[in-house]
């Protein structure tokens, strides 16, 4: 991956906003396949997806407050990236958490077909974990990448 250019910032927020992606359109794509089903006990499902849709949307508004796409260059140092890593998990472990359990909930009564998308909500929700949980790592990873 080519972030030359791009500041830590960017790159955080370049890989939650992924993350985020796939909740929020998983859930979209389950919630427009649901619409077709004509089982009266999953509608107690399709009201935890759209909580999962709403959450994911909670997430990108959080993304956006707290690294904001102001261009302003903040100094990438071990002070900044602990400030920054407690603030993003202040901010969007709660929101993360309720989707995991959710999709927990929601994966032992939903039909088969649906699981492997209920995965990638689940998988996606655990990257947004990892990703906060070893903020460090990743920007070492990243910024040795950009110097290669």
């Amino acid at each position: 991956m080519n972030n030359s250019g791009k500041s830590w910032q960017s790159l955080i927020r370049h890989e939650l906003n992924n993350a985020i992606n796939t909740i929020i359109g998983y859930s979209s794509l389950l919630l427009d396949d649901f619409q077709y089903e004509q089982e009266e006990d999953l509608t107690w499902i399709v009201a935890e997806i759209e909580q999962i849709k709403a959450y994911g949307e909670q997430l990108s508004c959080q993304v956006k407050m707290t690294l904001p796409y102001n261009g302003a260059e903040i100094e990438c140092n071990p002070k900044i990236i602990l400030e920054t890593r407690i603030t993003l998990a202040f901010a969007l472990f709660s929101s993360v958490y309720a989707i995991q359990r959710i999709a927990s909930q929601v994966s032992e009564g939903i039909p088969p077909d649906f699981v492997a998308d209920l995965q990638k909500i689940a998988s996606s929700a655990q990257r947004i974990v990892n990703l906060i949980n070893n903020l460090s790592l990743f920007l070492e990873s990243e910024i040795l990448s950009l110097k290669v």
